[in-house]
């Protein structure tokens, strides 16, 4: 009679605390919460000193834009302007590049970032925006 209640009680309890810590595992590790987007037209790699930018549109693209978006309560970015990236073509860019407008350098040790995005418009006037999360 006692191996019975015990069940009934261990039971949904043992099931409830499973669901529970599957719950805080999955929030815990969602990572920034920014998918990546748009990088069908624009191509953008992040590696421990650089940012690479190409050109996948198919045409040049002019007033072209990077940003690296921080994470938390900053809401000022760090931006690069690039200007203009031919047909197929790369572009290295330092994370000494990136600034505030205040022209506080970007230093990856001392930011938390939360995504890449870059923003350009085609010759054709279409505009283009890619994002990628943060990967460092």
């Amino acid at each position: 009679m006692l191996k019975s209640r015990l069940r009934c009680v261990v039971g949904p309890c043992a099931a409830g605390l499973a669901v529970a810590i599957l719950v805080v595992v999955q929030v815990g590790c969602g990572g920034s919460g920014v998918s990546e987007s748009g990088t069908d037209q624009i191509g953008i790699d992040v590696s421990s000193l650089r940012v690479a930018i190409e050109n996948k549109s198919g045409l040049g693209l002019i007033n072209v834009k990077a940003m690296i978006e921080p994470a938390g309560l900053q809401k000022t970015g760090y931006t690069a302007l690039i200007g203009r990236l031919e047909n197929a073509q790369t572009r290295n860019v330092s994370f000494s590049d990136f600034r505030t407008p205040n022209g506080t350098p970007f230093s990856p040790r001392g930011a938390r970032v939360s995504a890449v995005r870059v923003t350009a418009e085609d010759l054709n006037g279409q505009a283009h925006e890619a994002v990628v999360p943060w990967g460092l």
